[in-house]
């Protein structure tokens, strides 16, 4: 089942609140990390939770909507938590300390272009294109909460969409991350010779994310001491590895 109504997705929530055995965490799609393609398995990601969790007898339910919308039902209590997030994309959850894995954003233009980025991160009159409530990592995160010029978009397939409007000449440069853009240029998604990376953030973690409760604490403490164990970390080495040649 790749996606639920918001009605059963409360039922479960609630339903795990009182059964240790169930958790409906909340994602968006970000192949290869969190995919909902047939035979992908929920992505890198997905499969990886899954088998920690189902080590403890807890089945998982994920979960698929644009990503405002995701942080939104965890705010509101329909779903238990975020598959994966940041600290600074949904501070009132509970995170892991451990991180799930790592991602690095990278900036995008046309090959014809002379732009290039480093860490001073200065557009001048150049238009930045951006996914709404997206954890970028500093100081990006600081920079579009001040510069009310960067467009963000909200939504479905906003990676495809983000890359729509630089090809059409909307925006002069996007945001995304670069293992999302190896993959789709390595599923011919997206045409490698129309762009061109300009410079990269540098690689942020990101977590597993719940609802504060007494419960929750103790299941991120079994989580924590899984994500750290060598057996499971070469594990999602190897998911990353094969899924993103696929």
């Amino acid at each position: 089942m790749l996606t639920l109504c918001l009605l059963n997705g409360y039922a479960m929530a609630k339903k795990s609140e009182h059964n240790s055995g169930e958790l409906t965490l909340a994602t968006t799609r970000w192949c290869p990390y969190t995919c909902f393609d047939e035979h992908k398995e929920f992505g890198i990601v997905g499969i990886y939770i899954k088998k920690i969790l189902s080590a403890h007898n807890i089945h998982l339910s994920i979960v698929s909507y644009p990503w405002s919308r995701a942080l939104r039902l965890v705010k509101t209590k329909e779903v238990n938590g975020l598959l994966t997030a940041t600290p600074a994309e949904a501070p009132e959850l509970l995170f892991s300390d451990s991180p799930i894995g790592s991602y690095q954003m990278c900036f995008y233009t046309l090959n014809t272009s002379n732009l290039q980025f480093d860490k001073s991160i200065d557009f001048g009159n150049n238009l930045l294109a951006v996914v709404q409530d997206y954890g970028y990592g500093e100081p990006l995160d600081s920079y579009i909460k001040k510069n009310k010029s960067v467009t963000s978009i909200s939504g479905s397939n906003v990676t495809d969409r983000l890359i729509s409007l630089l090809i059409k000449g909307r925006v002069d440069v996007i945001v995304t991350d670069k293992l999302v853009v190896d993959y789709k240029i390595a599923n011919h998604s997206i045409d490698a010779s129309t762009l061109k990376q300009a410079g990269c953030l540098v690689e942020n973690d990101f977590y597993l994310a719940l609802r504060p409760s007494a419960d929750n604490k103790k299941l991120l403490e079994k989580i924590d001491k899984a994500l750290i164990e060598p057996e499971n970390i070469n594990y999602f080495k190897d998911l990353k590895l094969t899924i993103s040649n696929k």
